[in-house]
Formats: C-alpha cells, sequence, structure tokens
C-alpha cells in the first residue's frame, strides 16, 4: 500500500507538525508590520519632541504689528526726536539693560548699524528697564558700548509693550514708516538686512525697478 501522508508535512517528537521547508509561514508579515510600526512610532517621536524642544519665541512684538508709543521716566544722550518727528521714519529700538553681558556682547552690532544708517535718516532708540538708582552703571555701559543715541531709563512700560512674549534681553525691532514692526530679534536675517529691507519699502516704484 502507498503511503497516504502528505509529504508537506513533517511530525515532531512530541506529535506536533513541523512546516515544510519552503513553505511560507505568517511570520515574517508580522515581523515586518512590527518594524514598519516601531518605524513609525519613532518618526513621530522625533517630530514631537523637535516641536518640544524647539526655542520658543522672545523677540517680542512680531512683524505686522503696529508698535507702541515710545516713553521712559528720563533719557541719557539727549531726548528721542518728538512723536510727530517720528512719523514716516524708520526706527530702531534696542532694549538692554546694565548689568547684562548678552547685551555688552550684541551692542557692537547695533552701533555699526548706527555707523551706516543714522545718516540716511534712521532714528536709532535705546531703552532700559534701569531705574534713576542704576544711572551710573547705564552711563558706564553706554559709554564702555559706545552709544550715542537717545536712550530711555526707567522704560519698562514701554518694554512690556515690545516684549510681549516674557523679557528678553537684548532685544531689537525695526519699525517700518508705517508704524508697524517689519523685523524683529527672532526674524530671519540681520538687522542691517532688515534695514536696509524697510528702507527700500520707502522708495517709489519706479526706483525699486533700478
Amino acid at each position: 500500500m502507498p503511503d497516504e501522508r502528505q509529504p508537506s508535512e513533517s511530525f515532531s517528537p512530541n506529535g506536533g507538525s513541523i512546516p515544510a521547508i519552503g513553505k511560507s509561514t505568517p511570520s515574517g508579515g508580522r515581523s515586518l508590520r512590527v518594524i514598519l510600526i516601531y518605524l513609525l512610532i519613532a518618526v513621530i517621536g522625533y517630530f514631537f519632541a523637535l516641536e518640544f524642544i524647539r526655542t520658543p519665541p522672545h523677540g517680542g512684538l512680531r512683524p505686522g504689528q503696529t508698535a507702541p508709543p515710545i516713553s521712559a521716566a528720563g533719557w541719557l544722550n539727549g531726548k528721542p526726536p518728538a512723536r510727530k518727528e517720528l512719523a514716516g521714519k524708520i526706527i530702531v529700538v534696542d532694549a538692554w539693560f546694565a548689568a547684562c553681558p548678552p547685551c555688552l556682547k550684541k551692542a557692537p552690532e547695533i552701533v555699526k548699524a548706527h555707523q551706516r544708517f543714522s545718516d540716511r535718516g534712521v532714528v536709532f532708540i535705546g531703552l532700559t528697564p534701569d531705574e534713576a538708582g542704576d544711572l551710573d552703571n547705564c552711563r558706564k555701559f553706554l559709554e564702555q558700548t559706545g552709544i550715542t543715541w537717545p536712550n530711555g531709563y526707567g522704560a519698562a512700560e514701554t518694554l512690556q509693550r515690545f516684549l510681549t512674549d516674557g523679557g528678553y534681553f537684548p532685544s531689537a525691532w525695526v519699525i517700518g514708516h508705517d508704524g508697524r514692526v517689519t523685523w524683529n530679534s527672532d526674524s530671519a536675517g540681520t538687522l542691517e538686512e532688515a534695514i536696509d529691507q524697510a528702507l527700500s519699502e520707502m522708495l517709489p516704484p519706479a526706483a525699486k525697478r533700478l
């Protein structure tokens, strides 16, 4: 009598069956699905991590927002132009305080921009929350950095309106001829590039095409 057992299956000593060589099994498909699921979880986790560790905005007023009126308890290096004299001007506002090492480090960039643009009608104004009792330190800061434009002290109230997302020093803003912020410390590009752009927007269309 011929053996009627199917050749596709063999038997283990304990009575269980062992798939024959060459016969497909579902375990490979399950492994692939598990790998794909782990990869998907890893990708999702990566993007969540990026969002979690991303530096939050700290530049204050954002481009497009209207700049508040500028006021201070008093002024060093002379008084700023009157509000009506600022109308239609490009304005750079610089926020600092005397006991601020990053402010000291950032100051040369502001000074360089002032040297380049002050004779083109760009107005520079510094603001510090330091009060009258800190004036000696404020004067030392201005002398050490070479800052020569008007700086308001006791300007915490105005700075609160500029620093809308907390308090970060130093910070700077470029205000366009329409009174709206065009650049802040979070924006792409440098301060000088932002001033150049703001000035170009004041030119008539024919001049822009040259």
